[in-house]
């Protein structure tokens, strides 16, 4: 491919522990968190509930220990956008990106008071031609491991850089910016069914609590000027609403270990997002998750063990 993005710059960290870092878990981050995907289950919140079902302390929802480790670096490590500055493989870091899929594995429920280390690694890169252009694919490793050597959870994302769309002005023809109105009384969801509205106020605590600084996601001004309609859920906060109903759907005695999925649309505070469990393939189930509007936002597998 001519001028292509993976240069030999951008492909050196393939198959390298590119970033190693250690967090704890606290039950303040824990309580941010779950106010940031409305989780209210009692063993994210009372010690007491915790142990009587069975765990040795307050433990944290799924997808919950890549906060731990999230950076905290001082303005000098954000871009212009505000993605971290170690976002994008050496070279790329001028292009939009967006996440593709996740892929959790999770081992156990991470506790309060433990301390949790990431080890991530590159694992593959490779470049296609998309709507504006070349565009990259990366995919990578989180592994999510305590001072024990106990396995937490596993993440694979998959991340799509690319050259950004043209900017949308505000009294263009694309239209008045993305504002759903917010709804008192949600539809009714069904048994194998969680149907969830974030609005902008959720979108903030969980932006808040994982310190999702890219401006994509807040600041609406700065959205369209990446061709966008509005500001967006971050991809993390939907997989959170899956989570959850694979915790509400799980069979008995069995608790949610597998989370895959792949981002199809992008979802704009105040959508309502129904989320809704399908057929048994492999054991695991498909999900769907889709707005109001019909547009299917995300596609994937729920498991238990």
């Amino acid at each position: 491919m001519v001028n292509s993005l993976l240069t030999e710059e951008a492909r050196a960290p393939i198959g390298r522990v590119v970033r190693m870092r250690r967090g704890i878990v606290t039950a303040t981050d824990i309580a941010k968190f779950c106010s940031g995907i409305g989780e209210v289950g009692a063993e994210h919140h009372d010690e007491a509930a915790a142990r009587a079902l069975g765990y040795a302390s307050i433990v944290a929802p799924p997808t919950f220990p890549a906060l731990t480790t999230r950076p905290i670096p001082p303005r000098s490590g954000f871009l212009s956008d505000g993605q971290y500055d170690d976002a994008a493989p050496p070279g790329l870091g001028h292009l939009q990106t967006m996440l593709g899929g996740q892929d959790w594995t999770i081992h156990r429920l991470a506790r309060a008071g433990e301390v949790i280390e990431e080890r991530r690694t590159v694992l593959s890169m490779e470049e296609r031609e998309g709507k504006t252009g070349p565009m990259a694919i990366v995919r990578s490793e989180q592994a999510f491991i305590n001072d024990s050597g106990d396995k937490i959870e596993t993440l694979i994302s998959t991340l799509i850089l690319r050259p950004p769309p043209p900017a949308i002005e505000a009294s263009g023809s694309a239209g008045p910016i993305i504002q759903s109105e917010v709804i008192a009384n949600l539809p009714q969801a069904g048994p194998d069914q969680l149907i969830v509205q974030p609005d902008m106020i959720q979108s903030f605590l969980f932006n808040a609590a994982i310190w999702a600084v890219h401006r994509i996601h807040w600041d609406v001004p700065y959205a369209r000027s990446e061709g966008l309609p509005s500001t967006l859920i971050v991809g993390w906060n939907l997989a959170n609403f899956i989570a959850r109903l694979g915790k509400k759907i799980a069979p008995e005695g069995k608790r949610l270990n597998r989370i895959n999925l792949s981002y199809r649309a992008i979802a704009h505070p105040g959508d309502i997002l129904t989320c809704t469990a399908g057929d048994t393939e492999d054991g695991m189930r498909h999900v769907v998750m889709q707005n109001q509007r019909g547009t299917t936002n995300v596609i994937g597998r729920l498991g238990w063990e």
